[in-house]
């Protein structure tokens, strides 16, 4: 049995880049967006509230209407989650090491 576990889709746009679409953890069924270009489902899985949460990443759908061109420019304007996520992850450990640098030579 998991500690806490769930589902979300992830619809990335034309227009709006990523958008949420239905999760596991509420009722509502939500339909793909009309540009939507890909789909993917991210999956969360944790055994404990102390250790980190598992989480996976699954492309469930994509547009048969867009070419590797469109897909790579939108890609480049709108980054996946999963890719942010973890820039803004290092951006923030690269912050935290600076202020504890900087905390250190004051000293």
């Amino acid at each position: 049995m998991s500690y806490d576990e769930y589902t979300l889709e992830m619809h990335l746009t034309r227009s709006r880049g990523w958008v949420d679409g239905t999760a596991s953890y509420n009722d509502e069924t939500v339909s793909r967006p009309f540009d939507a270009v890909e789909t993917w489902l991210k999956t969360v899985e944790q055994s404990s509230g102390f250790v980190p949460a598992d989480t996976q990443w699954e492309l469930i759908w994509k547009s048969d209407a867009i070419s590797g061109e469109e897909l790579a420019a939108l890609h480049a304007k709108f980054p996946h989650p999963r890719i942010a996520l973890s820039e803004a992850a290092a951006r923030h450990r690269k912050l935290n090491s600076d202020l504890r640098n900087w905390k250190t030579r004051r000293k």
